[in-house]
């Protein structure tokens, strides 16, 4: 009985476990759902302020923010967005792998997300700048980063700026992608449209890039941290739901087999009293 008694702890204890994974899904589901209604919008606007500087730097010649060919772009500063906290599945790792597989020796990284700062700090990577991500996430924070990230390209620290975070498909399919943002590459003529209209900018257009680049930057960045957090959250609530049906599966096991190591005590009993009973008769 000894063996059964154990099996009854160990179900005990996964049963706790159960409670706690299935706690942990329903505050998952309440943060994803919260978070799920304001990322349209978000991504919505973040695209088009995206394809709107990448048409304006199309008519410049001159930009510290076009990328001239002539230029190597030997380091790069990689804003990789991670979360705080774990039990997320492969969100975190997902996405720190595409940066290991690009990341060159004279790069630098600005981290989101603790998890990311343990993980490349573990790795022996340079960071220069991290930020915690919380569920209320402000557009002020994103700029601030912004800021520093402009500072960093105009000091010419890092010739190129990349962001690394989870792109948002639906509920249970999430990809890790990386984003150029400085400098902008010209878009060939060729995957273009042609069009017989001509866009006149006024003020200039290096004036409308060097006042708006700030903008340009919170937006992206705002919105691949929102966007990476509604993954996030809906990444949990899947790891949660399976941790949670395992542990089901676990407990229905072990309780077939300690239902069948009682029922072979209790036979084993009533065989001993009944060979017992037997050989008092005989006596």
């Amino acid at each position: 009985m000894a063996k059964a008694t154990k099996l009854k702890s160990k179900i005990s204890d996964i049963k706790g476990i159960e409670k706690i994974t299935h706690a942990m899904q329903l505050v998952a589901s309440a943060k994803l759902k919260k978070i799920a209604n304001l990322i349209w919008p978000i991504k919505q606007y973040a695209l088009e302020v995206y394809d709107v500087f990448n048409k304006i730097i199309t008519q410049s010649q001159k930009s510290i923010y076009l990328h001239n060919n002539k230029e190597k772009l030997n380091n790069a500063l990689w804003i990789v967005v991670n979360s705080n906290l774990g039990l997320c599945g492969g969100y975190n790792l997902n996405v720190n792998k595409i940066v290991l597989k690009n990341f060159k020796e004279n790069d630098a990284l600005f981290i989101i997300g603790s998890k990311g700062k343990t993980f490349f700090n573990a790795r022996n990577k340079k960071i220069i700048g991290f930020e915690n991500t919380q569920l209320n996430f402000s557009n002020q924070v994103s700029k601030k980063i912004a800021l520093k990230i402009h500072d960093f390209y105009i000091k010419k620290q890092y010739r190129q700026i990349k962001i690394a975070y989870t792109k948002f498909i639906n509920n249970i399919l999430f990809e890790p992608i990386i984003l150029d943002l400085l400098p902008i590459f010209k878009q060939s003529k060729k995957g273009l449209k042609t069009t017989s209209q001509v866009t006149e900018f006024d003020p200039g257009v290096e004036e409308i890039l060097n006042q708006g680049i700030i903008l340009y930057l919170n937006t992206i960045i705002y919105s691949s941290i929102m966007e990476s957090q509604v993954c996030e959250y809906a990444s949990r609530r899947l790891a949660m739901e399976n941790a949670t049906q395992n542990a089901k599966d676990l407990i229905k096991k072990l309780s077939l087999t300690y239902n069948r190591i009682r029922q072979d005590s209790i036979t084993q009993e009533i065989t001993e009293i009944v060979v017992g009973s037997d050989a008092q008769k005989k006596q």
